[in-house]
């Protein structure tokens, strides 16, 4: 719940966890990599892949926002489409900043979707439904990453339950590297930020020294993939965006689909039901100086 009046009429943040259904009669699942604000590029992809909202549905794995050119027009699309994304940190920071918990900062191209307009409410009303993971008898969806701990379904699920207040907290208390000592933001906060961990799902300081791919020297420090069994989980099998550095990365229980789209790399779906990964190049180069592999 908010310690304050929610901005946006909200009395939940968002849910933690939500188990979707097979498609049906024919049907697509097509798992969305990080649009960020993306609009011609997703626009072209829905060509290229000649998605029918009739009977496909697009599962975007979150950063839907920011730091590309149309956040809003995104959003809009999505949400007309019948669109079941998922969260993720910039997501968040949006709906912090409308909250009044985040500052906007300088790289930030969300000033005119928490401009407070009844249009960009509505949007972020429906961005603030979207859940941390979203379940299927096959797949876990996810931003960024599972959690070491969570060796089994039942302990996922059990740590969800304690997720839905990351939201209010400021950015600089969600940003500590110990998630164990803050109850209530731990799950939410490395479901959407983490790339590197260790078994305790610590994360590398700033002063940790990295090789130029950003991998961190200390062995320490693993991608948090490779924690990750499928034993426990019914063999479900993780996709998740949130690390364009790394771009496409198919790992033996995993796959990654963020190939930096809003970096001028690609934007990128996995459609299973046609075992089919489709991707179209980014129109230009919207953020930064860094281009993904």
């Amino acid at each position: 719940m908010f310690s304050e009046p929610s901005a946006l009429g909200l009395q939940t943040i968002y849910s933690s966890i939500v188990d979707d259904d097979l498609p049906e009669d024919g049907g697509r699942r097509v798992f969305l990599g990080d649009l960020q604000g993306c609009l011609a590029e997703l626009e072209s992809l829905l060509a290229e892949i000649a998605f029918d909202e009739s009977k496909d549905v697009l599962y975007p794995l979150g950063d839907l926002v920011n730091r590309g050119p149309n956040s809003k027009g995104v959003l809009k699309l999505l949400r007309q489409l019948g669109a079941r994304p998922i969260l993720g940190n910039h997501d968040i920071h949006a709906l912090g900043v409308r909250e009044g918990t985040r500052k906007l900062s300088k790289q930030d191209t969300i000033k005119e979707l928490v401009d407070g307009s009844a249009e960009s409410d509505e949007l972020l009303r429906w961005l603030a439904g979207a859940p941390l993971i979203r379940t299927f008898p096959d797949y876990y969806l996810v931003h960024a990453a599972l959690h070491p701990s969570w060796k089994s379904e039942k302990q996922l699920r059990t740590a969800m339950r304690s997720a839905p207040r990351g939201l209010v907290f400021p950015k600089k208390q969600a940003a500590a590297k110990n998630f164990a000592k803050i109850k209530d933001i731990d799950s939410s906060d490395f479901i959407t930020r983490t790339r590197f961990t260790n078994p305790k799902g610590a994360w590398p300081s700033k002063h940790d020294k990295c090789n130029e791919d950003g991998v961190p020297l200390d062995p320490r420090w693993s991608p948090w993939y490779e924690y990750y069994s499928p034993d426990g989980h019914r063999g479900r099998f993780v996709v998740y965006g949130h690390w364009a550095q790394f771009g496409l990365r198919k790992g033996e229980n995993t796959l990654g689909i963020d190939t930096g789209c809003v970096w001028g790399g690609e934007l990128t779906a996995w459609i299973p039901e046609e075992a089919r990964i489709a991707s179209v190049r980014a129109k230009e180069r919207y953020a930064g100086n860094f281009r993904p592999r």
